[in-house]
């Protein structure tokens, strides 16, 4: 903890001898108002073996001329691959991915979501499921945020 507090995701407090939050660590908190003031599963995700594992080969990586990322090193297959046959670690890094683009898209529309001012249509890349991106908690997270912030624009999922 007095790492965290030197830091600054914690701040230490002189009367009491514990810590309370900062505006840091209040990032690792749950979410439940629906926005997103979270990045608790994406940090979950970036502590994880999934990306620490791969990341302590790097030095190795880049001294060789490999073309095998450090993922697939340490796991034996792409990224993408493992995602298919584990449907636990796919579910948890899908959901540390929606978590980021709620925190990124909310802070882009709320710091400038002006430039977007006349546009009508919108794409999605790598968007997911509309089942998940309609309810605004899953894939498909900016193009749902953005209508949702910016109703002139066309309903992303509007066919007609």
């Amino acid at each position: 903890m007095r790492v965290l507090a030197a830091s600054g995701v914690f701040a230490q407090s002189s009367d009491s001898g514990g810590y309370r939050l900062t505006p840091v660590s209040t990032l690792l908190l749950s979410d439940n108002g629906g926005g997103c003031r979270s990045l608790k599963q994406m940090v979950r995700l970036e502590l994880s073996p999934f990306c620490v594992s791969p990341a302590a080969n790097l030095a190795e990586w880049f001294a060789t001329d490999d073309e095998t990322t450090p993922f697939a090193k340490t796991f034996g297959t792409d990224h993408w691959d493992f995602c298919g046959r584990d449907p636990g670690f796919s579910a948890f890094f899908n959901d540390a991915m929606a978590c980021d683009s709620r925190f990124v898209m909310d802070a882009v529309i709320h710091e400038v979501g002006g430039v977007f001012d006349g546009v009508t249509s919108m794409v999605d890349v790598a968007g997911g499921t509309y089942r998940w991106s309609r309810q605004g908690g899953g894939h498909g997270v900016p193009a749902y945020r953005m209508h949702g912030a910016r109703p002139s624009s066309r309903d992303p999922w509007h066919s007609g």
